[in-house]
């Protein structure tokens, strides 16, 4: 099943105002003289244009053998079997994030390995990986 991110007002706030600046940055370029610098301005572009992508495209799919997860271009599975615990309730400081929210799962995996998700449906998420793999420790 498909599962889309939960939404963070501070996240949404964040990426509203690195567009704005990007936005800007382009306008005064534009502004200034007339002539733009083009690889700057393309750098700014891609840049915007990814994150756009990263924020419109997040999600996470789960089936009997796999956690895949997605957001733009950053893209990964997790076998459900090596997935030995999940944290709920907590924010991940460093490693692979794929979330807009604070207060999400953080899923570990392999032996030392998380990453930080933060799925919609949190309850039904977790149930229906613990129907997969019943071994998982959940705090």
């Amino acid at each position: 099943m498909r599962y889309k991110s939960k939404n963070d007002g501070l996240f949404d706030f964040a990426l509203l105002l690195i567009l704005a600046l990007l936005g800007y940055n382009f306008y005064a370029d534009w502004q200034q003289d007339g002539e733009i610098m083009w690889s700057v301005q393309l750098f700014v572009i891609i840049s915007t244009v990814i994150i756009l992508w990263m924020y419109v495209d997040l999600s996470y799919t789960l089936d009997d053998e796999y956690l895949k997860y997605r957001s733009g271009p950053v893209r990964g599975k997790i076998k459900t079997a090596d997935i030995r615990k999940i944290s709920r309730g907590k924010t991940m400081l460093s490693g692979l994030k794929i979330a807009r929210a604070r207060k999400g799962l953080i899923v570990h995996y392999g032996k030392y390995d998380a990453i930080y998700i933060s799925p919609e449906r949190e309850k039904e998420f977790i149930e229906e990986l613990l129907s997969y793999n019943p071994n998982i420790q959940i705090e």
